[in-house]
């Protein structure tokens, strides 16, 4: 497959995407990796090499393992994330940051 021959794509959603079709679909070669939003296939394609996704993925997970380790030692110093105090004496929620009574 070329970045011309994409007519002749097989294209492939992944088997997590939901039911609302937000999702993107894949088309591969040894030459080209193409990628499209599922809904709408007749628009826009980008088009990476096979190089460029591997090392997409390579980078994304050690991301993820980079924020697993994060995640493990901030619960460790703050046992108890749903509430804190602020410097001002007023607690606060995480999640919102806005000054609770």
């Amino acid at each position: 497959m070329t970045i011309s021959d994409l007519s002749r794509a097989a294209w492939r959603k992944s088997s997590h995407s939901g039911a609302n079709g937000d999702c993107v679909e894949v088309a591969a070669s040894p030459n080209i990796v193409a990628v499209r939003d599922s809904k709408r296939p007749d628009g826009a394609i980008l088009v990476f090499s096979p190089a460029a996704v591997g090392n997409l993925c390579r980078r994304s997970e050690a991301g993820a393992q980079h924020l697993a380790t994060f995640s493990a030692k901030a619960a460790q110093l703050v046992p108890n994330p749903a509430s804190y105090s602020h410097p001002g004496g007023e607690k606060r929620s995480p999640q919102e940051g806005v000054a609770s009574t």
